[in-house]
């Protein structure tokens, strides 16, 4: 008589670990979500915050995020004096520059800091400074990342102190190489972010 009853709880105990390895599979999954929304949350990179009435230093290799100039419209032709080199915000004529890359004959400030109010993120580079290889780079990167997203501009510059400068608004990256980790990472956390975006959707 007791062998039939611990067959049935043999029974018993077996029909239950489908249950648990459920219950264990979904406590899981809510873990891994937990986690990407969390991480989601933060920022990619590191940043300096740089102070309002202060200026900010030729420091390569760091973030800035810079303080807001402002983004009202001005009359086309209109120069705007802008306290960055390059520009990161502001105010800026009505039409923004064309998405692409400007090897020569750059847009103006006023334009391109609207594709930074847009959500774009911008490329410049000094060419009295790049190497014919590092231009070649650069063009291969620029050519990549706006595959992935068109609101990129690469742009020469020949009035700025380093070799390369990436901005987006309210920030910028320095930098005396072409170091495409960096760029990326930048690129990454600033894309589709300006303050005319919502949710990633940003105006034309």
């Amino acid at each position: 008589m007791s062998q039939p009853r611990r067959g049935r709880r043999q029974v018993g105990q077996k029909s239950r670990l489908p249950l648990f390895f459920g219950i264990g599979a979904v406590l899981l999954v809510i873990v891994v979500i937990a986690v990407v929304v969390l991480n989601g949350g933060e920022d990619k990179v590191d940043k300096v915050t740089v102070a309002e009435g202060t200026t900010a230093p030729s420091t390569t290799g760091v973030v800035q995020e810079l303080p807001d100039e402002g983004q009202q419209h001005v009359a086309d032709g209109e120069k705007v004096a802008y306290k960055q080199n390059p520009p990161t915000s502001g105010s800026h004529w009505a039409g923004p520059a064309q998405w692409g890359l400007y090897q020569t004959n750059p847009p103006e400030d006023e334009r391109i800091v609207h594709n930074m109010e847009h959500g774009g993120v911008i490329i410049w580079f000094k060419p009295s400074a790049v190497s014919a290889a590092e231009n070649d780079q650069l063009v291969k990167l620029f050519t990549a990342l706006s595959a992935e997203q068109y609101r990129t501009i690469l742009v020469s510059r020949e009035n700025m102190d380093t070799k390369i400068a990436m901005t987006a608004w309210n920030h910028r990256q320095l930098l005396d190489s072409v170091d495409e980790t960096a760029i990326r990472a930048f690129f990454d956390e600033f894309i589709l972010k300006g303050p005319e975006c919502v949710n990633l959707r940003c105006p034309q």
